[in-house]
């Protein structure tokens, strides 16, 4: 009975949702539309959460881990020749989905 009971339990935690509860700080970018293309995979390429707002220039909300903040934004600067108009935004708590390949 108690091995059928650990495995019922083992099995249920398995097939769970997984879900990395973190403080990130927003990494805002203001860039034109023409480098979008280019963040957003470099975005998608370092797994990271964001949020893409469209006006007169696309403004890109990056969830950063607190540690890698200066590294991203360098990059960002970077990619786009100095062009993207960065700022650090609060620290926030968040909950994050995980995949059996992430590591974040």
């Amino acid at each position: 009975m108690i091995r059928a009971y650990s495995h019922s339990v083992a099995e249920t935690l398995r097939l769970a949702p997984k879900e990395l509860h973190t403080t990130r700080t927003q990494l805002q970018a203001t860039i034109d539309y023409s480098l979008y293309g280019a963040i957003e995979r470099f975005v998608q390429d370092k797994k990271l959460h964001y949020e893409a707002n469209f006006g007169e220039h696309v403004t890109v909300t990056i969830l950063v881990p607190p540690t890698d903040v200066e590294g991203i934004q360098k990059e960002l600067q970077d990619m786009s020749h100095g062009a993207a108009d960065c700022t650090i935004l609060d620290s926030i708590e968040v909950v994050l989905p995980l995949d059996e390949s992430s590591n974040q």
